[in-house]
């Protein structure tokens, strides 16, 4: 049985350089040039710092989206062809965008640290072996039960009001099933 992979794809040694030179040149021809050059090179980072091959990348999609966040004002600046201070009445907002890109980049650093070395070469074995055992048909009966019991809980939830939150929460739960269900057939390529 072939074993269903995350991804195992090694970034090329010149491909964050050639993402630099590129995301330089856009930068320079941007009306915003510091702004625009620091929010490319910092997703260049990002790439550099959380792209492992046979890992999901969760957390670079956690902290690109954080910088798309951090950095749309720049974009839509520079779509104008408007200084970022044209862009909002606030005095602040060139500070208030180098601050948010530098605990950007703190964060991203912390983040990899935490996250320590690569745990795709124990993991893949261990998860491939425990799928293979799951039956898809068992599991999506499961899904069904869990989705049903988690449209029963919205209910629940609204003629309990004193409790909504917490089951509400509850019913969150059946996408733990979803997931594991999904991720079955994807791997056992059946069902």
């Amino acid at each position: 049985m072939s074993r269903f992979q995350i991804s195992k794809k090694k970034l090329r040694a010149n491909t964050p350089m050639i993402a630099v030179m590129v995301f330089a040149v856009l930068g320079l021809l941007s009306s915003n040039i510091l702004l625009t050059l620091a929010a490319l090179l910092l997703l260049v980072v990002f790439v550099k710092l959380f792209w492992r091959p046979g890992e999901p990348p969760v957390l670079f999609y956690m902290m690109g989206y954080q910088l798309l966040q951090a950095t749309i004002l720049i974009f839509y600046a520079d779509l104008k062809n408007w200084p970022l201070e044209a862009m909002d009445k606030s005095q602040f907002v060139v500070e208030a965008t180098w601050l948010s890109m530098f605990g950007l980049l703190v964060l991203a650093l912390g983040l990899r640290l935490g996250a320590g070395p690569s745990y795709a070469p124990v993991s893949e074995p261990l998860i491939a072996s425990h799928v293979s055992q799951l039956s898809v048909r068992r599991l999506f009966v499961a899904c069904l039960l869990a989705i049903g019991f988690a449209s029963l809980m919205g209910i629940a939830a609204y003629t309990v009001r004193g409790l909504s939150q917490p089951i509400l929460t509850a019913s969150l739960l059946h996408w733990v099933v979803v997931y594991i269900f999904a991720y079955t057939v994807l791997a056992q390529r059946r069902g």
